[in-house]
């Protein structure tokens, strides 16, 4: 009985240009990954990054006419919707692996997304080769293109297609997929040192996700009422280990507390979003950075959106 593979196709941009430091980043972001997958509780089989991808094997599973990537996709539903929280991360697809021959590839497609192309009025093939020594994509383009177009009576449309069906070939395989995950970016968590975030209100709560966005280890300092009301947002957009350190609720004490935790722990910055304290308020002792100092209150609104839409 033939087999074929479930894959969750991993890409990044920033880190693809940090030349020979590129590996650091690379492994603490499968680190984080693998963080994520233990948190969610999301059974794999292995995590690799061959050149340019981290390749997560989620499964290995017999051929079934009854087992369609709508299916699959439904499966990993949990996955697709978290994924994009891990920064670093620019895209990712969850794809059905085979060896990568024309022929293999037109029988895929037949037997897990026919659903798919019948549902569809246009498409368009988008081959990419991370190995150059598979088959060229413009031949697979016009292999696969005419098969679907013979098979389906579908039209092409390049610009504007309902369906995308995308295709990687690396280490002598087929990745095969019409989903495309677009993340979040940024570097991976923990590559940079850590900063204090003061949370008091939406827009110190942005100001603190992109300084995670950027690499940073946040702690999240704020009065009781304000962390707790935020809890459950961060819980489902933030996958790490995160501190949450309570205020007194009072300036000079607040003040006093974070430059005790920025000693404790050689914090050297704290992130502010809504609360501009006044000239000299730390006197020089830590720096203050504002990451949204220039966003209305509109465009943050609409940045805090983005990041839970499907929550």
């Amino acid at each position: 009985m033939t087999k074929s593979d479930v894959y969750c196709i991993i890409r990044y941009a920033e880190i693809a240009t940090k030349g020979k430091n590129r590996y650091v980043f690379e492994e603490l972001l499968m680190e984080n990954i693998k963080q994520f997958l233990n948190k969610q509780n999301i059974a794999y089989l292995s995590l690799k990054n061959p050149r340019g991808r981290i390749l997560l094997h989620l499964k290995t599973f017999n051929e079934d006419s009854s087992y369609t990537y709508d299916a699959i996709i439904d499966e990993y539903n949990q996955i697709i919707k978290r994924l994009k929280y891990i920064f670093g991360i620019a895209s990712y697809s969850i794809a059905i692996v085979i060896a990568d021959s024309i022929k293999n590839i037109k029988q895929t497609i037949l037997s897990y997304f026919s659903a798919q192309l019948k549902n569809c009025a246009t498409f368009r093939i988008s081959t990419q080769r991370i190995d150059k020594n598979a088959i060229p994509s413009i031949e697979l383009d016009k292999a696969i293109g005419e098969f679907v177009v013979n098979t389906f009576q579908k039209k092409v449309n390049l610009k504007h297609a309902e369906l995308d069906f995308g295709i990687e070939l690396m280490d002598n395989k087929a990745f095969l997929f019409t989903n495309k995950i677009i993340s979040y970016g940024g570097l991976p968590v923990g590559i940079e040192g850590a900063v204090i975030a003061y949370i008091e209100d939406k827009r110190s709560i942005l100001a603190a996700v992109l300084m995670l966005k950027r690499g940073c280890k946040v702690i999240f300092f704020g009065s009781k009422d304000i962390l707790d009301k935020y809890r459950l947002f961060l819980k489902e957009i933030i996958i790490y280990k995160t501190e949450y350190i309570y205020s007194a609720q009072n300036k000079q004490e607040d003040k006093q507390q974070i430059l005790q935790l920025s000693e404790k722990y050689n914090i050297p910055a704290i992130v502010i979003g809504a609360y501009l304290p006044k000239n000299n308020f730390f006197e020089e002792k830590i720096v203050q950075l504002n990451p949204i100092s220039l966003l209305t209150d509109a465009e943050v609104n609409e940045q805090l959106d983005s990041l839970i839409d499907g929550v």
